[in-house]
Parts: structure tokens; sequence; C-alpha cells
């Protein structure tokens, strides 16, 4: 999201405004009642990155977390997806760092 804003702030890029209505719905995606603090102090380096580890998101607080944080950053913010998924929290001793979805493989 970072590298995107940093595109549109260019003006090479133009992103979508947020959609917040989506969150509303009493049927969306459950939310924290609020924000995620941000990480602190993230070294530059990703080699510097204190503790950073990836998460599967398996139980309910998680996936509140990452809806959470998925509203807050992402250009078209939550929504309920189509089809089956890994998601995917990263953290680290600075704090959340991001959050990843990608689709479960068919077996």
């Amino acid at each position: 999201m970072k590298a995107l804003r940093v595109l549109e702030g260019e003006g090479k890029i133009v992103l979508p405004p947020p959609r917040r209505d989506l969150r509303i719905s009493s049927s969306g995606p459950r939310l924290l009642d609020a924000p995620v603090p941000a990480a602190t102090a993230v070294p530059a380096d990703v080699r510097r990155i204190r503790g950073m580890e990836i998460v599967l998101v398996e139980r309910a607080q998680d996936r509140a977390l990452w809806n959470t944080l998925m509203d807050a950053e992402h250009p078209r913010g939550t929504a309920t997806f189509a089809g089956a998924q890994l998601r995917y929290l990263i953290k680290s001793a600075h704090g959340y760092l991001g959050a990843v979805g990608v689709p479960r493989p068919c077996t």
C-alpha cells in the first residue's frame, strides 16, 4: 500500500477511493472495535526487522484483525471475497506490518 500511495503522490497512478460503505452491512466482515495500532520504529532494511513472523489466520479474533487491516489499508476497503482463501497476518516486534489473502488451492 505504501508503494501504491507513493506512486499516486508522484502522479503516476490514480487509486480508487476507499469503499467504506461495505463495512456498514450487518452481513459484512467483522472488524475490531478500534483501529490496529501502527507499527513503530520499523527499520528500512528487512533483515533488521525484529521478531517477524507470518501467521495463518484461523481464529475469529485474527480474522477481525485481518479485516480491520484490510479496511484501513486496502484502497477498496473491506469486502467479502468469493471462494475459499488462505489469509495471513505479518507481525513483528514493531507491530503488525501487513496482511495478505490468497485463493486456497483446490485439492
